[in-house]
């Protein structure tokens, strides 16, 4: 029979981290720490893909009479939906 213990310690083994830290230095007279932080492909994906989508609404609200552009928005926030439910549905994130 399985615990609820070991299903909860799979689970942590399974996701990972969406970034890495690197300690880059300590300031010796006050302890402060400076890090590094590496993000993985997937977070860095997904940042681009925020960050394309608020350029095609800006670009959408600026001309509103182009409805080829209208259409470009609209594809790209579908397409946007199904990569991340395809990223949270495989990889947790």
């Amino acid at each position: 029979m399985i615990k609820l213990i070991d299903l909860l310690q799979e689970e942590k083994i399974e996701r990972r981290n969406p970034f890495q830290t690197t300690k880059t230095d300590i300031n010796p007279e006050t302890g402060q720490i400076t890090w590094d932080i590496n993000y993985d492909a997937l977070t860095r994906l997904n940042k681009a893909l925020e960050e394309l989508s608020r350029s095609f609404d800006i670009m959408a609200k600026r001309y509103p009479q182009d409805n080829k552009l209208q259409k470009y928005a609209e594809d790209f926030k579908n397409f946007k939906k199904k990569i991340r439910m395809h990223i949270t549905k495989n990889y947790n994130k």
